[in-house]
């Protein structure tokens, strides 16, 4: 437990399934994860017959959806590929689960929905939510701002994409016309497994246990409406709110979920580098992220490591655990915050005159710096190859 690697589900699983006898998921064993997932592992089992192999072909496909997800990320405007790739739960936690999958999916289908490429976004976001169901949150907040801008046919469009694609990677496996309502037990378990587990690793143990999902529901639900609704009145800012609204869903997500995972910090890294948020985010986040790893594979983990007999307290390892839940509820009330600040400054910064002289200045956010420094030049000029500064170019929009 006290070393980088030293567990891994993609190993863990192969046993338990006995994967060795190449066992298709769901039809030949139950499965919690959703119907994606198990057809990665049904392929990487089926190439081969030793843990060892098995192992390393996993870990190989993943990262190179890792290296995928940083040039993806390098190719979204404002966004900021770094806060990713030099994340420690690369390290952590690249090959402890196959979440590197959904992600690099997910932000595929962002960076299809930011150039505009609704309908195979679509049908990419469905694949993202067969890997994994986190990246279901975005749907709603690409709708609703499609509808906010009267573009129906693109809604449209893309909702049927997403529901083809996801209808023909989980029928397959989900129809049983010899089940007592003809879908299979074994898929529909990933649903009722995620439903019934107690919480794990988040305050909502000591809280309210057994009734967490009482709790968390109406929070989850609530905070993802509260972001359309910012969504929607900043979707006109530099750079739209698509990107900044569908990251904050994903925080918002970790944020208040019942049950957290160590490699869930790979969605985390991944939102804040897609926003493009400050480096001192993604750092503070790095090392609350690493105090969560010492609790919980690490020297920290209680009645282990160099203080075990008698162990650490597991008080340190909920305190942990609540200062990552505290930190990225924080992240996505920061989120919010500079979509509402950003969309005045654009606004202002386009034309729109100001009570101190008609002066303006560039935006201090960092995501609004950076795409207006893709809009309107490398240094920030209102020109495309203008050398004038922003601020030396104010006046009313008559006198320009």
């Amino acid at each position: 437990m006290a070393r980088v690697g030293g567990y891994s589900d993609i190993a863990h699983l192969y046993f338990r399934d006995r994967l060795w006898s190449h066992p298709a998921p769901y039809f030949d064993y139950r499965f919690e994860y959703p119907a994606l997932t198990g057809a990665f592992v049904w392929l990487a089992s089926a190439l081969h017959s030793g843990v060892v192999a098995y192992f390393l072909l996993s870990a190989g496909l993943l990262l190179a959806f890792g290296v995928a997800s940083v040039w993806l990320l390098g190719r979204i405007e404002g966004a900021n590929p770094w806060s990713f790739a030099a994340a420690p739960a690369l390290a952590f936690y690249g090959v402890l689960n196959w979440d590197l999958a959904g992600v690099f999916l997910l932000l595929c289908a962002l960076w299809l929905f930011h150039r505009e490429r609704d309908v195979v976004a679509g049908a990419v976001l469905a694949l993202a939510t067969a890997a994994k169901l986190f990246p279901l949150v975005v749907l709603p907040v690409v709708l609703v701002l499609r509808a906010a801008d009267r573009r129906w046919r693109d809604a449209l469009r893309l909702s049927l994409a997403f529901m083809a694609v996801t209808a023909a990677v989980n029928l397959p496996v989900a129809i049983d016309p010899g089940a007592p309502n003809g879908i299979r037990s074994s898929w529909l378990y990933f649903f009722t497994f995620s439903e019934s587990r107690p919480p794990r690793a988040t305050i909502w143990k000591p809280l309210v246990d057994d009734h967490s999902n009482l709790v968390t529901a109406p929070l989850l639900l609530a905070g993802l409406v509260a972001i359309l609704v910012v969504g929607v009145r900043t979707r006109n800012r530099h750079g739209g709110s698509l990107l900044p609204a569908s990251a904050a869903s994903l925080l918002w997500v970790f944020g208040v979920a019942k049950v957290y995972s160590p490699q869930f910090a790979l969605w985390i890294f991944a939102a804040l580098a897609v926003a493009g948020a400050p480096w001192r985010l993604a750092l503070g986040f790095a090392l609350v992220d690493i105090l969560v790893f010492t609790t919980t594979f690490g020297p920290l983990y209680p009645g282990f490591g160099p203080f075990a007999p008698a162990g650490v307290p597991v008080e340190v390892q909920w305190a942990a655990y609540g200062l990552r839940q505290a930190f990225t509820v924080a992240l996505a009330a920061w989120m919010c915050r500079e979509l509402l600040r950003t969309g005045v400054d654009d606004i202002r910064a386009c034309g729109a005159p100001r009570p101190d002289n008609h002066r303006r200045r560039a935006p201090a956010n960092p995501l609004v710096q950076h795409r207006l420094g893709h809009r309107f030049g490398a240094g920030g000029a209102v020109g495309e190859h203008s050398e004038v500064p922003l601020e030396v170019r104010a006046g009313p929009p008559e006198a320009r």
